[in-house]
């Protein structure tokens, strides 16, 4: 969760700047990598308590 928070930070911060593409582009990245990892744990966590309460 703090991992994700963060990097919206970063995508914000940058925002607040003019930067060229390839720093948004690393951010994107970083940013999907995030979201990536995030919604696999939720999935995990989703699947277990669901076999948990079968």
């Amino acid at each position: 969760m703090d991992l994700r928070l963060s990097t919206l930070k970063r995508v914000i911060d940058y925002d607040d700047r003019i930067n060229s593409g390839g720093e948004y582009a690393e951010i994107a990245v970083s940013f999907v990598i995030c979201m990536t990892v995030w919604n696999r744990l939720s999935l995990a966590a989703t699947s277990t308590l669901y076999k948990a309460l079968l």
